[in-house]
């Protein structure tokens, strides 16, 4: 992943439709734990963003980094 962890985290749940609290409890975390990674205040080990991932996948959402959109748009679009 090329984006920082709290950007991943924040966009997924957004996708979701999920506040940082319900995003939590579906996950098993307590909504402070959501809050401190999406402000950049702690960071999710590896397995905890791959729990994350997941679910979003199993909810039909999927996360594609920035370059992956960089890489796909157009010649002279940035």
């Amino acid at each position: 992943m090329d984006d920082r962890p709290q950007d991943v985290i924040r966009a997924i749940r957004q996708a979701l439709g999920m506040t940082q609290a319900e995003f939590g409890h579906a996950l098993g975390w307590a909504p402070s734990t959501i809050s401190k990674w999406e402000s950049g205040r702690g960071e999710p080990n590896r397995l905890a963003l791959k729990i994350i991932l997941a679910f979003a996948e199993e909810r039909k959402v999927r996360y594609r980094p920035r370059r992956e959109l960089v890489m796909q748009a157009p010649d002279g679009v940035p």
